[in-house]
């Protein structure tokens, strides 16, 4: 632990408000079973009108600072679960919080309580950016990629490589793909990127998640950079820390199928609607939906031996080939929640049993593979 701060004292004076966002952000870095039970506090350093927050699980780190009138310097461990409970029940109000070498004392609107802290000595050493390369992109683009992607990540263990999602900043695009073997999503947004280019890398889905919260309402940059063995994302106040996923993602760009034999242009919201009503009545656990392109456009229909049967026509321009697969219609509907445009294009051909989902307009590329439904 870093901190050369007092640890037998700490005053501060700050607003619920400040307390409550940046202890909710550390909450979503926090273990709910932490391996030792530092970890399920917060580092709080006060010093020069600044509040530091930092957070870990060991994989994944938080740093934020927000400001406050410090009326001693210090550095404490807080347990920020529950630090974070009671001020949600306070109005936003000023909070003052006063720390002795074994506790650490809150006052607000006529409030008062004492937690308990534990030393601040035992919190393990979060990694340090100095010295490392960073690269700016728009914040924007993350916010773009991360939802588009994160839902495909695999989410078994074993196959820890495909836990989270590839990253590439590219000389003139940002890149992200994730896939669990069963579909493929990928996203990418046109940039010109500037300084250096770090390698491409795998985000854990943990990481992924503390990102869209932490950029929630970022409008500007955010610098990204990599050493050895992690990742720096950091943008105003706040900093993700990140171990790299090791191992090596699958070669995704032969999964994507080309040459197809049909493809059509179908509206998005009809599509989910359909979708979304035949996989009420789908096996419960493939959501087996067949698709039936034919002209005048697709019909969709699911069953079960539990529940029945439903079909539903969607109609649109399409006058090709008569076309049918069956697909997870779950898998289907979480790229339609996710593409944002109003039509998406279908194809697939024979000799290739993956079906690929493709935005239509929209600042993203964005292409979703599924692969059929075999019962």
């Amino acid at each position: 632990m870093a901190a050369t701060l007092d640890v037998a004292a700490m005053d501060l004076t700050t607003t619920s408000g400040a307390l409550t966002r940046e202890l909710g952000l550390a909450n979503r870095i926090i273990s709910r079973k932490p391996t030792i039970p530092v970890l399920a506090n917060v580092l709080m350093q006060a010093d020069a009108g600044l509040v530091t927050f930092t957070a870990t699980d060991l994989e994944l780190a938080l740093r934020s600072t927000f400001p406050a009138t410090v009326g001693r310097s210090g550095v404490r461990t807080v347990p920020a679960q529950k630090l974070h409970d009671l001020l949600r029940t306070l109005p936003d109000a000023e909070v003052r919080l006063v720390g002795d070498d074994k506790a650490v004392g809150l006052t607000a609107a006529g409030f008062r309580a004492k937690l308990q802290t534990l030393p601040a000595e035992d919190f393990p050493s979060v990694p340090s950016d100095a010295g490392v390369r960073m690269t700016s992109i728009p914040a924007r683009v993350l916010q773009a990629l991360i939802p588009r992607v994160r839902f495909a990540a695999s989410e078994d263990d074993k196959r820890y490589f495909m836990a989270g999602a590839h990253f590439e900043i590219k000389a003139d695009a940002v890149r992200m793909v994730a896939t669990d073997s069963h579909r493929l999503a990928l996203a990418e947004i046109k940039f010109d990127a500037k300084g250096a280019l770090p390698p491409f890398t795998l985000l854990p889905k943990k990481t992924l998640d503390a990102l869209m919260a932490v950029l929630e309402d970022v409008d500007g940059d955010v610098a990204c950079g990599r050493s050895e063995a992690h990742l720096f994302f950091a943008t105003g106040t706040r900093m993700v820390i990140s171990r790299t996923i090791d191992g090596q993602f699958p070669a995704y760009e032969r999964i994507l199928p080309k040459d197809f034999k049909v493809a059509a242009v179908v509206p998005r919201a009809p599509l989910a609607e359909a979708l979304r009503r035949a996989t009420m009545v789908a096996d419960t656990a493939a959501k087996k939906t067949t698709f039936a392109l034919a002209t005048g456009g697709l019909t969709v229909s699911a069953r079960s031996a539990e529940v029945g049967d439903a079909d539903e026509r969607v109609a649109f321009d399409y006058d090709g080939e008569e076309f049918s697969f069956s697909l997870n219609g779950g898998y289907v509907l979480d790229f339609l929640d996710a593409v944002g445009t109003d039509e998406v294009t279908l194809q697939a051909k024979g000799s290739n049993p993956a079906v690929m989902f493709s935005a239509v307009g929209g600042d993203v590329d964005y292409k979703y593979v599924v692969m059929p439904v075999i019962l």
